[in-house]
């Protein structure tokens, strides 16, 4: 019976994802405004550069809403590097499942506004993800 009810729990939880990452039932929470660049601070705007994307990157906090959470899923980890034009990311992403890894690439591609990317998601309607750079590097204290 235990069983059961784990399975129909993974299966509630599956069925859940699945349609917040079609969009089925979206929360005006959840959705992005048309304009991204209302995320990006001046800061980011003046600093970023793609090439400071570089890196492994491991996530600390479970924010993305297509994400199943623990202890379903865990170890979500991002390998980011800069193309030499510096007008794309790509990103290796990663997931533990139940004990299996799970990859999928990502690519982002840099728009006019300093900081917004835009990213190919095959999976959502529109094929593509838009993403926000919230904060870049350090910032000095000022008096």
């Amino acid at each position: 019976m235990a069983l059961r009810a784990l399975f129909a729990l993974e299966l509630g939880l599956g069925l859940f994802w699945l349609g917040l990452s079609l969009g089925l039932g979206s929360d005006p929470k959840m959705t992005c405004p048309d304009d991204m660049s209302v995320y990006v601070d001046p800061f980011v705007e003046e600093y970023f550069a793609p090439e400071l994307m570089d890196g492994t990157y491991y996530e600390l906090a479970y924010h993305d809403y297509t994400q199943p959470p623990p202890p379903l899923c865990g170890c979500q980890r991002s390998v980011k590097a800069a193309s030499e034009d510096g007008l794309s990311i790509s990103d290796a992403f990663s997931i533990k499942c139940k004990g299996k890894d799970y990859k999928a690439p990502l690519f982002f591609n840099v728009s006019d506004t300093n900081g917004v990317l835009w990213g190919k998601c095959e999976w959502l309607p529109g094929g593509v993800c838009p993403d926000a750079v919230v904060d870049v590097g350090t910032r000095e204290v000022q008096p």
